[in-house]
């Protein structure tokens, strides 16, 4: 076992810490943003369809995506396992691609691949689908950058087999995303390092260079040569030489700022925020205590393992200083370079989502300075490995913090989904759900796109597509014109696109701290519930597109088990029989809810109640609901008095006004 674990340890820990930071919400995490609609192609196309998905942007990444689209089910704990197993590979192909580099210094090479692995400026990690994909692309990066240095040691045959695969690799990966084209660049420091060349002798630098490199610049000009004059720009497109320009200093000068601030982030901010913990003396969720539990438990650990094992691992310390001029440059180099296509793109590198994403290409670098700087600044070879496990310990943590926040997310999509299936059994085609804003930070509209179809459109012809979701914060003005009635406008959604009108919308509002609510224009007006902001899409939105029958089933394994039947269900059911005019079944299931001693999580849940009892001629309980609601939320009283107004008018044959609502109209001072 012993001699096992010698021979595989660097394989056996990097899993280890991959499964810490990334494996213990695996049960409880699904799919986020893009993954929802990647995963309804992939589930209603099939993995040749995912051709013309991927086409318009990333026409190259279509041959991963059918691989895994393969492979694995569309469900979410597939692509978790998925995503955690590549991210251990990663981690792996780091540690395989700096020991061909520095064979000597394998202790410390295996410190950075394990600080690249649970590196916390990079937080999408629970977005699997994508990501998964996306960490296969990572880790062809640094295996092709192995098989480089492999062919280095190599001649004839053999070194030629090892530089074809190495350039397979890189062109997979360039060609795939633009995400480590940067990095490309890092081949020549290699070759530099590698032949340890002496750049005083520049002939034997050059040739050596030139001789090495030529056929992998082959392959990044081909690259370039595609995306800048074949290819283009489809989606993010470079800050143009004008734009610099202008002024004629200050946005040179705020660029560099922001390459400062950008190489900072890298540096020490992504470390520097794994210690603003939560407090100790304020813990008051589950989260918080299992985030100390993690860290306090893992901790020793972490450094009884690096102790114990890691005797006769690798070589001495005093290897490292050879070396260290090397690694500094390396390092600073795989940041800087990086960086340069979101530079190049203007796109901002932040430690929020949603641009944590482009740490994926500067995480390798600062990983490799944390390390160097842990070696050459910390004298004490058990003050390193405390240092080391700090970082180790708290990293984990807060990911496992982060993975809460994907999960609260996932149930509160599963909620709003349910709730909308409970109140909308089916949809007239070319509907827009429409709303203001979501109160999730990990879904768009283009996210909830994907499910809304998934659910109502049975079929597998999405051209055009059948149902919109449309959050006006952030497409009115653009893909959607105006709130205009009977407005057109076309919204493209990769390989096919939605053509509807403001006519055809049906109106909601979703928030944690009540139901559903379907707007409509005759009664959802004066809730204080509703934001103001909802007044345009009410006035637009059509209940009358949502259908009885044919009734949808929901697939559970993606959005779990019926729930148990709260508040929540029968506010839906109740609201739906009322738009059909169904009173019984509103007054069935009130007496439901009244046996399950359910309450209103708004005081406007009461109103289907209570107009199904004043439609059933029985005021005395239909006044009783008005007062739950007056009394659940005060503001609701010009609400309430138009509303048993109204009641009035439809429900009462008696020209002399019911005590019952004499004594209500009273209580809530209506006119």
């Amino acid at each position: 076992m012993k001699a096992f674990l010698q021979k595989h340890y660097p394989a056996i820990i990097l899993f280890l810490f991959s499964f810490l930071a990334y494996g213990l919400m695996i049960p409880w995490l699904g799919f986020y943003w893009d993954d929802w609609p990647m995963a309804w192609f992939a589930k209603t196309l099939g993995p040749l369809g995912l051709v013309n998905v991927l086409a318009t942007d990333r026409p190259f990444l279509t041959g991963i995506y059918m691989i895994t689209t393969s492979i694995l089910p569309i469900k979410p704990i597939y692509w978790q396992i998925f995503a955690l197993l590549v991210r251990w590979l990663c981690g792996f192909s780091v540690y395989w691609m700096l020991t061909q580099l520095w064979p000597k210094l394998k202790k410390e090479m295996l410190w950075v691949a394990i600080l690249f692995t649970i590196f916390p400026g990079f937080k999408q990690q629970p977005i699997a689908l994508i990501y998964g994909n996306a960490l296969v692309l990572l880790a062809s990066f640094f295996f092709s950058l192995g098989l480089m240095i492999r062919a280095f040691q190599h001649t004839g045959k053999q070194k030629a087999l090892l530089t074809a695969a190495s350039i397979i690799l890189q062109c997979f990966t360039i060609f795939s995303t633009e995400y480590y084209a940067g990095q490309e660049l890092l081949r020549i420091l290699i070759i530099w390092f590698y032949f340890n060349l002496d750049i005083r002798n520049f002939k034997t630098w050059f040739k050596t260079m030139f001789i090495e490199y030529l056929p992998y610049a082959i392959g990044l000009l081909a690259f370039f040569i595609w995306r800048v004059f074949i290819f283009k720009f489809p989606t993010y497109k470079p800050v143009s030489i004008n734009e610099l320009s202008q002024g004629p200093y200050p946005n040179i000068i705020m660029y560099l700022n922001r390459m400062v601030q950008d190489v900072y982030l890298a540096v020490w901010g992504a470390w520097s925020q794994i210690f603003k913990f939560p407090d100790l003396s304020k813990i008051v969720s589950s989260s918080d205590i299992a985030y100390w539990a993690l860290v306090l438990l893992s901790l020793p650990v972490i450094y009884l393992l690096f102790r114990s094992i890691q005797k006769g691992y690798g070589t001495k310390d005093k290897t490292f200083p050879i070396h260290k001029n090397h690694i500094l440059i390396f390092a600073f180099a795989a940041i800087i370079l990086g960086a340069v296509p979101y530079w190049a793109t203007n796109l901002p590198i932040q430690l929020q989502y949603p641009y944590d994403r482009f740490f994926l290409s500067l995480m390798f670098g600062s990983s490799i300075l944390a390390v160097y700087a842990i070696v050459t600044f910390i004298k004490g070879k058990r003050t390193r490995l405390v240092l080391l496990s700090l970082l180790i310990a708290f990293s984990c943590g807060e990911h496992l913090l982060n993975a809460n926040t994907y999960r609260r997310e996932w149930d509160i999509q599963k909620d709003f989904f349910w709730q909308l299936y409970w109140r909308v059994p089916a949809l007239q085609e070319n509907t827009v759900m429409m709303t203001e804003t979501f109160p999730l930070q990990y879904y768009s509209d283009n996210s909830l796109t994907a499910p809304l179809n998934w659910i109502y459109d049975n079929t597998t012809n999405h051209d055009p597509l059948k149902y919109l979701m449309v959050f006006t914060d952030i497409r009115l003005g653009g893909s959607l014109p105006s709130l205009k009635p009977g407005t057109n406008f076309t919204k493209a959604y990769r390989s096919t696109y939605f053509k509807g009108n403001t006519n055809q919308t049906v109106g909601y509002f979703y928030t944690t701290d009540a139901c559903l609510h379907i707007l409509d224009p005759q009664l959802s007006h004066d809730d204080p519930l509703l934001p103001e902001s909802l007044n345009q899409i009410s006035k637009l939105s059509d209940p009358s597109r949502i259908l009885l029958a044919p009734a949808v089933t929901l697939d559970t394994s993606l959005f779990g088990k019926e729930p148990v039947h709260n508040w929540c269900y029968y506010y839906e059911k109740a609201d739906l029989a009322r738009q059909y005019q169904d009173w019984s079944t509103v007054i069935e299931l009130a007496d439901s809810a009244n046996t399950s001693k359910l309450k209103a999580k708004a005081g406007s849940e009461y109103l289907p109640f209570s107009e199904a009892y004043a439609a059933n001629g029985d005021w005395e309980t239909s006044m009783k609901y008005i007062r739950k609601a007056y009394n659940m939320d005060k503001q609701l009283e010009k609400k309430l008095c138009d509303e048993v107004t109204r009641y009035q008018e439809l429900y009462s044959a008696d020209a002399q006004p019911n005590q019952y609502i004499v004594d209500e109209m009273l209580n809530m001072n209506c006119p």
